[in-house]
């Protein structure tokens, strides 16, 4: 209910209350854009913490990994990792469960970008596509391999529209429309690049929601098609470090190999843009 209304409050209330302008550096900002992209990302999450209430804690593993990393990929991952020091049978399939919440951030991409850009959804699409679809394959096989029930589990969740996150949210997305700015002005594509690099360790959401906007007010399609992808494969190989590090070596043969694989496919999308 408070989730419910709180994006109540942003979409009928707060965004039709913010200017419609450009502002600041650069003329980098402004309040309308940055509130429909807010939106655009706290519904996204929405509707994947809404399906998981709904169907419960304990439901089947792929759809746990699925569900959960529309809401969030690295607390799944951090979730997974934890769990193989209690459950170290189930090494196998926990691996491909974070492969597959980690391959869903490549239709969230697209989705970002369909409704901000959709002039950049063509040049994205084979990266996106190879980098989505090996943690898909591969939770296949893994699952078909090893039989045997299912992870009972209390999926780590958080509501994404709490205040708090909404204004986390609103702070990145501003402080990326003027990173960019400012770094294509002083560094010129190249910028761009390294903006995305270090934006995906973090975080690939802000990155791809600035870009995609910036396409339509000046920046080469080609540039920001090619920040994106770079921002998604960083993000990914940032998860394959995370189950190294908390998850140990025999999950990282899992998972780690499997995001890897999926991040060497995704970068010869660079080649279609």
């Amino acid at each position: 209910m408070t989730a419910t209304l709180q994006l109540l409050v942003i979409m009928l209330v707060v965004l039709p209350l913010l200017p419609n302008a450009s502002m600041g550096p650069w003329d980098s900002l402004n309040p309308r854009v940055i509130g429909w992209l807010v939106l655009l990302v706290a519904g996204i999450g929405f509707v994947g913490y809404f399906a998981v209430r709904i169907l419960g804690d304990r439901v089947g593993l792929t759809l746990t990994a699925f569900l959960g990393g529309l809401t969030s990929s690295t607390a799944l991952t951090l979730s997974f990792s934890r769990m193989t020091a209690n459950d170290t049978r189930r090494q196998a399939v926990l691996g491909a469960g974070i492969a597959l919440a980690c391959g869903t951030m490549a239709p969230r991409v697209l989705l970002e970008v369909a409704v901000v850009n959709r002039d950049l959804l063509m040049l994205l699409l084979p990266g996106m596509v190879l980098l989505g679809i090996i943690p898909l394959v591969a939770m296949g096989v893994v699952l078909w391999r090893f039989k045997g029930g299912e992870v009972e589990h209390e999926p780590v969740i958080s509501n994404p529209l709490e205040l708090k996150s909404a204004l986390l949210i609103s702070a990145a997305l501003a402080a990326v429309f003027v990173m960019s700015n400012a770094a294509q002005d002083w560094f010129g594509d190249k910028g761009i690049y390294a903006l995305a690099v270090l934006s995906g360790i973090a975080d690939v959401d802000a990155i791809t929601v600035a870009l995609a906007n910036q396409a339509k007010e000046g920046l080469s399609d080609t540039v920001a098609a090619r920040g994106i992808l770079l921002a998604s494969l960083t993000n990914t190989l940032v998860k394959a470090a995370i189950v190294l590090f908390v998850g140990g070596w025999t999950l990282a043969r899992w998972a780690s190999s499997i995001l890897v694989l999926a991040v060497i496919a995704g970068a010869s999308g660079w080649v279609w843009i």
